[in-house]
């Protein structure tokens, strides 16, 4: 199934030179020196297409920022966007490129010349050779004191679980695991342990051990099933006191208990605001909450947006409340996905009920606003981005070019098909 995959990499080099972004991010751009740190293992073999790209500023005149996929230190010609000029958007819908499992890959930025300080947008679609496959890609820091707790899709490492911890919007079942480090652990028995965990951190099954002097391994034999409402992290546990702490990449799969129902979310360590609305990140590692809200969109390719699911650190206070909506393009659309939370006992919530349609080129976020000057809270959530097929509304589903089907306009199915 096609599942886009959203990312957000802020200062882009000025002089001529090359970043690198992380095929899920929300944070910094990576410059040349820093691509082992961008570079994420894909657990399944598929594909990568319909790369679509904005800057925050044009390049400027007579310069260009150039995108492609970049796959086991190989810059990928077949998928490709280049924003020249004036322009800051881009798109390569028809290309693609292949990938297979336990490759690394991330994005490659090649700016040409001295183009003006910006942050980039990219979302891609990934499509599993095996249907009903969709990817979860991510990366933590090691510690070989304690063990660290990461996201299921971008990067970051706390103590805590709940700073990273994904709310399953839907059920399904996860499985594939992959794991790359940039160095080994130390000497054996140095080791360091990869684990899904959910439900506040209980180890599943589904785990990979890496000893001294290895970097890579995989567990293809383990799964693991969840509903919705679980919270789910990724967790790193040093082994007899590893002498390195190498930062570690991971990737594993979820497979829908509904075709095309892929994952979007993550954890926010940081306080929401008790006064003022505040925006996030709609998928990724912690961030703090900002009260500028183009400081925290992120770019998605054509799916439906539905079943948020969000859970506070605790309940807002008697007559106070939080609502946590999903925003579109700068809005909240109406009928679109929306929770609220209140009084002294409730902590959790989903609305399953509404859709938001988004087109490729389309800028999603989380906004939380609070009522009555609720207690401070931290709030998790997930949500599903659908990419099934069919038809709703008398329209098209689950395709990149809703305008037509096979090339034929919507208007003409019908004649097509002979009725």
């Amino acid at each position: 199934m096609r599942q886009p995959l959203p990312c957000e990499a802020s200062g882009l080099v000025t002089a001529a030179g090359t970043n690198y972004a992380r095929l899920v991010n929300n944070g910094a751009a990576l410059t040349s020196a820093q691509d082992i740190y961008a570079y994420l293992p894909i657990p399944t073999n598929g594909s990568i297409s319909n790369l679509h790209a904005k800057l925050s500023a044009a390049p400027g005149v007579g310069i260009s920022r150039r995108i492609r996929i970049f796959i086991g230190g190989v810059s990928q010609e077949g998928l490709e966007v280049t924003i020249s000029g004036t322009d800051t958007t881009g798109a390569d819908e028809p290309g693609s490129v292949s990938v297979t499992a336990g490759q690394l890959v991330c994005y490659e930025i090649v700016t040409d010349g001295n183009a003006a300080d910006a942050t980039i947008w990219l979302s891609c679609d990934f499509t599993s050779d095996t249907e009903g496959e969709s990817i979860c890609i991510g990366g933590i820091n090691s510690n070989k004191y304690q063990a660290n707790y990461g996201p299921l899709f971008g990067i970051g490492a706390e103590t805590g679980v709940a700073y990273h911890s994904l709310i399953m919007p839907t059920s399904g079942t996860f499985s594939k695991l992959y794991v790359s480090m940039i160095a080994d652990p130390g000497t054996s028995p140095d080791a360091y342990t990869i684990t899904f965990c959910y439900d506040g951190g209980t180890e599943s099954s589904l785990a990979v051990t890496i000893v001294a002097d290895g970097t890579t391994g995989n567990d293809l034999v383990n799964s693991k099933a969840v509903i919705a409402g679980q919270d789910v992290v990724i967790k790193c546990t040093p082994v007899s006191s590893p002498a390195i702490t190498p930062y570690i990449r991971y990737g594993l799969v979820f497979t829908p208990s509904t075709n095309g129902y892929c994952l979007l979310g993550g954890g926010t360590g940081g306080a929401l605001s008790t006064s003022d609305a505040v925006y996030n990140y709609a998928s990724g590692a912690y961030s703090a909450w900002s009260a500028t809200e183009n400081l925290r969109y992120m770019l998605l390719n054509t799916c439906r947006l539905r079943n948020l699911y969000t859970e506070l650190s605790g309940a807002p206070g008697s007559g106070k409340s939080y609502t946590i909506s999903v925003r579109q393009n700068g809005a909240s659309p109406a009928s679109g996905l929306s929770v609220a939370i209140s009084g002294d006992s409730d902590v959790a919530g989903n609305d399953v009920a509404n859709t938001i349609s988004i087109a490729n080129g389309d800028t999603i976020g989380i906004m939380s606003t609070p009522a009555g000057t609720p207690t401070s809270r931290t709030a998790n959530y997930g949500l599903v981005a659908d990419t099934s097929t069919g038809w709703s509304a008398g329209k098209p589903c689950g395709i990149a070019s809703p305008g037509k089907v096979l090339g034929v306009a919507n208007a003409s199915i019908g004649k097509v098909i002979g009725v």
